[in-house]
């Protein structure tokens, strides 16, 4: 290359070298970074659920009549009851997060089940009214941006020290 030029290789910057090194050797295990976003998106996730929406941004249904006839807590909100559903959990590994709930009826939640789906025990349909979908689990767009900078604050913590 005629004129000046300036080069950057592995033998020539020993602190551009590390850096490069430690980047990739950060890399190999990301599970502190999985449990930063799992920490991040337990929050989001609750906080839309007390606030009603999805991750888009869209209401969930309202209850019934007959349900908040029902409830003798919570009344108003759906999906909080007793605080069991709420209370979501997350699994971090070096290649992936889980976030979710143990409660069994967290999918009829999520997805929704028309009146009497599940047959019916002692008579009654199970469920007992049609449940419409509640998308409580989900990544928004502000998620993604701050997922991304949490990797981002990851990788490149303790570079160059």
């Amino acid at each position: 290359m005629a004129g000046v030029n300036l080069t950057i290789s592995q033998t020539g910057f020993d602190k551009v070298a590390s850096a490069f090194k430690q980047l990739s050797d950060r890399g190999d295990d990301l599970q502190p970074a999985m449990s930063a976003i799992g920490e991040y998106l337990l929050g989001s996730n609750q906080d839309r659920m007390e606030q009603g929406i999805t991750p888009s941004g869209e209401a969930f249904a309202p209850l019934s009549d007959v349900t908040i006839a029902r409830k003798n807590k919570n009344q108003t909100t759906p999906l909080i009851h007793n605080g069991y559903l709420f209370n979501l959990v997350y699994q971090a590994t070096s290649e992936a997060m889980e976030l979710g709930t143990p409660m069994i009826y967290g999918a009829v939640m999520f997805y929704g089940a028309k009146q009497g789906e599940f047959g019916r025990v002692n008579n009654h349909p199970v469920p007992w009214g049609d449940i419409p979908a509640r998308e409580y689990l989900g990544i928004s767009s502000a998620d993604e941006d701050e997922i991304a900078a949490i990797v981002g604050d990851f990788l490149l913590a303790g570079i160059g020290e």
